[in-house]
C-alpha cells in the first residue's frame, strides 16, 4: 500500500474547504484548487419542487445543452485520479430555485472522492440561471445529469 500524502486540506461539515494541495504520486506537489465557494451551495430541502414546468431554468440563455457545455469546459480532471486511471460516470441531481441559482446537488452515483468534490466545486461557482416559472410564478426546478470523467 502506498502510505505517501496525496492531498492536504481541510473539511467543513464533511465538505472539503479552501485551498488543498494534491501531490504527484512521486510526492511532487501537482495542483491547487481552492474549494471554498463549496459552502456558498445550498444542501437544505427548499419548497416544493418540479420536474416539468412551463417555463424551463435556462442556462446562459441557452437550454441544459448549454450548461452540459459550460461543465465540460469547466470541470478538471483531478491528477490524482487521472494518475490512477480512474473513469466515473456520477450521476449529479440538483435544483435551480427562483433566483436562479443552484441548489441542493447530491451526487445519486457515488464515485471517486477527488472527482465528487471537483463536480461539487464547478457547481458552486456556475453562475445564475434563469428562474423556472410555473403558472407565470417563479418556483424551483429540479434536474438529474450524468458528468462522465473519462480517459481517453
Amino acid at each position: 500500500m502506498n502510505k505517501k500524502i496525496r492531498c492536504t486540506g481541510q473539511y467543513s461539515n464533511n465538505i472539503p474547504y479552501g485551498v488543498w494541495n494534491y501531490f504527484k504520486i512521486n510526492g511532487e506537489k501537482d495542483t491547487l484548487i481552492n474549494y471554498s465557494s463549496i459552502n456558498n451551495i445550498d444542501f437544505k430541502r427548499s419548497e416544493e419542487t418540479y420536474q416539468i414546468v412551463d417555463e424551463e431554468a435556462k442556462f446562459m440563455g441557452g437550454d441544459l445543452n448549454e450548461f452540459v457545455r459550460y461543465l465540460k469546459s469547466h470541470l478538471i480532471y483531478p491528477d490524482y485520479a487521472l494518475q490512477r486511471g480512474i473513469s466515473e460516470k456520477l450521476i449529479v441531481q440538483f435544483c435551480i430555485n427562483q433566483n436562479g441559482d443552484i441548489i441542493n446537488p447530491k451526487l445519486l452515483r457515488l464515485a471517486d472522492s477527488d472527482l465528487e468534490f471537483e463536480v461539487y466545486r464547478v457547481f458552486s461557482e456556475t453562475p445564475k440561471w434563469i428562474p423556472p416559472k410555473m403558472q407565470g410564478k417563479y418556483v424551483v426546478q429540479q434536474f438529474v445529469m450524468p458528468i462522465k470523467f473519462e480517459i481517453k
